[in-house]
């Protein structure tokens, strides 16, 4: 009887601890401390905080330093998280080839197009250990906001990073929603020659677009003080240099509800729900806001119409 009672009491036990295993300890994996970037994180803490998920946080970045991304993931890896994290594509895809063989499930976010990443063979369709968020521009409203306040442009320069498949995904949505707009792609290979390329092409563009590559973003006010000689306005996708009167507008997806949305994906896998049945998420127009800086159209000699734009903020005087 008492042999009956104590293997009872050890079943119980088990099952109360893997009811009650948590925290969960989640790890979340980042290219660096760009503020779009910042924003994902904050919002998947705040998110949540909000759902009241038991998790325990653990935000490693590499400071943009490419090298040392498998080394922050392979500690990532011994410390075995419940769930991965990953920001940008280049941590995505050296984490799916780090875990691969194990049961980490992982949930990327600030991804342009994961199917041209090879992260997934098919856009709205998850792996058996993949999922995320994409923080895919909806270039046709960007390219609208850009001609409400430029009406006359005609040709929009958009700086890519060759080798990144993010800023090659952005710039062929751009071709593809352009109408009646010229888009002039505009190669980097490596900074040093950003400073030429930018100066060489704001001779021939009404405007210039910085999408969020990892590029060429923290490369911002370099193209910012090029274009400014050539008197061609800057769009960004990020409000930071709007809002501090460098560039003209910027139109993008809300980074901090990417990481609700995140927060969203990481309480239905604590619900114990399969990666497998959980879809990649894409932004719509409606999750996009923008800013403008009233400072810089002054500066520039821009006369910004009298009709403000949906969602959208005007800063500066």
């Amino acid at each position: 009887m008492f042999r009956r009672l104590s293997t009872v009491l050890i079943s119980l036990t088990l099952t109360f601890t893997s009811i009650f295993a948590v925290p969960f300890k989640v790890a979340i994996a980042n290219l660096g401390s760009h503020k779009s970037l910042i924003d994902v994180v904050n919002g998947i803490e705040s998110k949540a905080k909000e759902l009241g998920l038991d998790v325990i946080f653990d935000v490693q970045h590499v400071n943009f330093d490419m090298t040392q991304i498998p080394k922050m993931l392979t500690a990532f890896k011994a410390k075995k998280p419940d769930i991965l994290i990953t920001l940008t594509t280049s941590v995505t895809q050296h984490a799916k080839t780090i875990f691969r063989g194990t049961s980490v499930p992982i949930v990327f976010a600030a991804i342009t197009d994961p199917v041209e990443a090879k992260l997934l063979t098919f856009p709205n369709t998850p792996t058996d250990t993949m999922t995320g968020v994409s923080d895919r521009q909806d270039a046709a409203s960007i390219i609208a906001f850009i001609k409400h306040h430029l009406p006359c442009v005609k040709r929009i320069g958009i700086p890519f990073a060759q080798n990144e498949a993010n800023d090659r995904a952005l710039l062929e949505s751009f071709k593809t929603a352009a109408k009646d707009i010229d888009i002039v792609p505009i190669p980097v290979d490596n900074l040093q020659d950003l400073p030429h390329r930018i100066r060489a092409a704001a001779s021939s563009v009404d405007a210039l677009y910085v999408g969020p590559s990892n590029m060429i973003q923290p490369a911002l006010p370099v193209i910012i003080q090029q274009a400014n000689r050539a008197n061609v306005p800057v769009f960004n996708f990020n409000e930071a240099a709007v809002t501090s009167h460098q560039a003209l507008g910027s139109f993008s997806v809300s980074y901090m509800h990417l990481g609700h949305a995140v927060a969203k994906i990481l309480k239905e896998l604590m619900d114990e729900k399969s990666i497998s049945s959980i879809a990649p998420l894409y932004p719509n127009t409606d999750d996009h806001y923008g800013t403008v800086s009233s400072t810089v159209a002054k500066r520039l000699k821009i006369s910004l119409p009298s009709k403000p734009y949906p969602n959208v903020t005007y800063v500066g005087q």
